[in-house]
């Protein structure tokens, strides 16, 4: 993918070391390199997205990199929780420990809204190709962060029966989710957030080997003998898996 160009203020590199010197969310963010590719590679296991290696995230934060791809960005927006636009927006944004409080249950959208916003992500979202994510499962994850949530509370939502949760508790389902927190609040954002997860729901109604195949085809001789050792690692790797 191509990249991006950092805006005049702030470059791509302090806005990542913003972040991971805050160790951003809460103070319990990934701090070395190791651990933020080692995080990058679990979100990616449990909700799918790009990955970043210990030497990328470095290159950035050292500003050898000064123009990283979107894939490099989105896996760290992952890790820190941030929307990928904290990276390159014209107007710079809030550092971590400068989020305002969150918005007023007035801004909240009908509980109709947040009912279909919320059950979206149940239903595409779906750690390694399992069924739905039930209720309690969710409420466990997000309780263990640090904000009480119960699974009884998740079913209101769903239900609509209710638009008014407690602070935190829309920021944390999002966290859980990988999608920016105004994805619950905001029309503009959730429109482009549901435009991503329409192609995750195509991608796994479609499924991985055929869209990969599909992608293989249009790929010039140069490209497909770039690919191939990525393929026999990546067949290696799966079949010790699967011993």
């Amino acid at each position: 993918m191509g990249g991006i160009t950092p805006s005049t203020s702030g470059t791509i590199a302090e806005r990542l070391d913003e972040l991971i010197s805050s160790r951003h969310p809460n103070g319990r963010g990934p701090s070395s390199y190791e651990d933020i590719a080692r995080a990058s590679r679990a979100h990616a296991l449990a909700h799918g997205g790009p990955t970043i290696s210990h030497q990328g995230v470095l290159n950035i934060r050292s500003g050898k990199v000064t123009n990283p791809g979107v894939d490099s960005l989105q896996a760290l927006a992952n890790v820190y929780g941030v929307d990928i636009t904290y990276f390159f927006r014209k107007d710079k944004p809030a550092t971590p420990g400068e989020a305002g409080p969150p918005p007023p249950s007035a801004a909240l959208p009908s509980a109709a809204t947040l009912a279909a916003r919320l059950n979206e992500l149940f239903y595409v979202v779906r750690p390694g190709g399992r069924p739905a994510l039930s209720n309690q499962e969710v409420a466990d994850a997000v309780t263990a962060t640090g904000t009480e949530l119960s699974a009884g509370r998740i079913a209101e939502l769903r239900a609509g029966t209710r638009n008014r949760p407690a602070p935190g508790q829309l920021r944390c389902l999002a966290d859980f989710f990988g999608v920016p927190s105004a994805y619950f609040t905001d029309d503009e954002v959730a429109a482009r957030v549901s435009e991503d997860l329409a192609i995750l729901r195509a991608f796994k109604e479609v499924g991985a080997r055929q869209i990969a195949l599909r992608a293989v085809v249009e790929l010039d001789e140069e490209a497909l003998k770039a690919l191939t050792p990525m393929i026999e690692h990546l067949g290696r790797a799966s079949r010790r898996q699967r011993m």
